[in-house]
């Protein structure tokens, strides 16, 4: 079971290290994050995808609608590889609003969009998911 304390003491979350509402990359992911990724790749997704809402909540509580962005789209390959569809509409649905209405480069946009007719068209496959998540972090400046 993850420690969810790790979240509450990363200096990453720290009210000096981030600021509402800025557009710069963390300097690491929360250590929540990455266990959400290791217990993904272990196979213990009902873990994974609990720790992949929490993060995004935190981040969602911070203002930091990019990161939001890259955690769902963590979230999203998770639930493409189970094959679950309609929670990958609503994912799609969710993250293309917040960006619309902010300026983010056009590759991040059409990445964005990408995904979303993917789901709308239940194509979306985690291989593709993680193409798109990838494209949105070289946008964001993150590794």
């Amino acid at each position: 079971m993850f420690s969810r304390d790790y979240f509450r003491k990363s200096p990453f979350i720290s009210p000096a290290s981030i600021r509402p509402g800025t557009t710069r990359p963390p300097a690491r992911r929360p250590p929540l994050w990455t266990e959400a990724s290791i217990a993904q790749g272990l196979g213990r997704t009902g873990e994974a995808e609990a720790a992949y809402r929490e993060v995004q909540g935190k981040f969602l509580d911070l203002g930091k609608n990019y990161d939001v962005a890259l955690v769902s789209l963590d979230l999203a390959t998770l639930l493409a590889g189970e094959g679950r569809t309609e929670e990958l509409k609503g994912i799609a649905g969710e993250i293309l609003p917040v960006f619309e209405s902010r300026e983010v480069p056009q590759e991040a946009l059409a990445a964005l969009l990408l995904f979303q007719r993917a789901c709308a068209e239940e194509r979306a496959t985690a291989e593709l998911v993680r193409q798109i998540a990838a494209t949105l972090r070289r946008g964001h400046g993150a590794a």
